[in-house]
């Protein structure tokens, strides 16, 4: 099966049935995204990979908790993970709301 042509649903669906493939191109897709909003939020890369990897883990282990779309629910995992790693959800929004740019 080709799973880069498959959507982002349909890459669930076959994740739901246990396609490891189908979570690697999930994990093309989004990880970058992902990983990028980690590393603005904790400042550090390490911590950030291990989150990453315990969020697509989290995905393969559950996939049936995804409600709705998946990039969505990544953003609340990693949100809430986050959150977990101690940093308070205020500074959470703070880093992920960009600020205005006055010259």
């Amino acid at each position: 099966m080709q799973f880069a042509k498959l959507s982002n649903s349909q890459l669930l669906f076959a994740i739901q049935q246990r396609e490891i493939e189908a979570l690697s191109e999930l994990y093309d897709r989004h990880a970058t995204m992902v990983f990028g909003i980690l590393v603005k939020v904790i400042g550090h890369d390490a911590r950030a990979d291990q989150i990453l990897e315990d969020i697509f883990a989290a995905l393969w282990d559950d996939p049936y908790s995804v409600n709705g779309s998946i990039r969505p629910w990544l953003l609340r995992q990693a949100c809430a993970q986050c959150v977990c790693a101690g940093i308070e959800m205020s500074q959470v929004r703070t880093s992920l709301i960009p600020q205005p740019f006055f010259a």
